[in-house]
C-alpha cells in the first residue's frame, strides 16, 4: 500500500464520532479503511502476478507479460512508430532467449521467448488499433521536431 493510503487509513480509523457519552471509532469510516486495505492488497498481488516473469504456460504467460510491457513501457505522449521499431525489439528479444539457451539458462531462455511473444502481440495489437500503449523507439515529438529541423533523422 502506498504511503498516502496508509496515511489515510491512519486518519480514517483516527476519525472519532461522540455519541453523547463518549467517543468511539466511525463505524463508517472504519469499513470504508477496511475496504482500501483490501483492495490495496489486491492491488500489490495481482501487480506481483504480472510483474513476475511465467514460464510453465506459454499463452497464459505471453498475456501476463503482455500486460506487463504496456504497463512498463507504455508512452501514451509519443507519436507512432515504424514496423521497423517493432522489428528492432522481437530481433533483440528473440537474441537474448538464443544467448540464454546457448548459456544453458533454460529458465531466462523460456522467458525471454516468452517477452519475445508478448511483444509481438503488442505489435499485433498497435496494428489492430486495438491497445497502441507500448511503443518502443519513438522519440517524443518536441525531439523529433528538433531533429527534423536540423535535418536528422529519428
Amino acid at each position: 500500500m502506498t504511503d498516502e493510503a496508509k496515511a489515510l487509513v491512519k486518519r480514517m480509523r483516527d476519525r472519532v464520532i461522540y455519541d453523547s457519552r463518549h467517543y468511539i471509532p466511525d463505524p463508517l469510516l472504519s469499513a470504508g479503511a477496511d475496504l482500501i486495505e483490501t483492495q490495496a492488497r489486491e492491488i500489490e498481488r495481482l501487480r506481483a502476478e504480472r510483474d513476475t516473469p511465467h514460464v510453465s504456460d506459454f499463452l497464459e504467460a505471453v498475456k501476463l507479460e503482455a500486460a506487463h510491457q504496456r504497463e512498463r513501457w507504455g508512452s501514451d505522449h509519443d507519436a507512432g512508430k515504424t514496423p521497423f521499431d517493432w522489428f528492432w525489439l522481437i530481433g533483440y528479444l528473440a537474441q537474448k532467449a538464443a544467448d540464454a539457451a546457448t548459456r544453458g539458462d533454460a529458465f531466462k531462455a523460456l522467458h525471454h521467448t516468452i517477452s519475445t511473444a508478448a511483444a509481438l502481440a503488442n505489435w499485433h495489437s498497435a496494428m489492430a488499433q486495438v491497445d497502441n500503449t507500448m511503443r518502443p523507439g519513438i522519440v517524443p515529438d518536441d525531439e523529433a521536431q528538433a531533429r527534423a529541423a536540423l535535418g536528422e533523422k529519428q
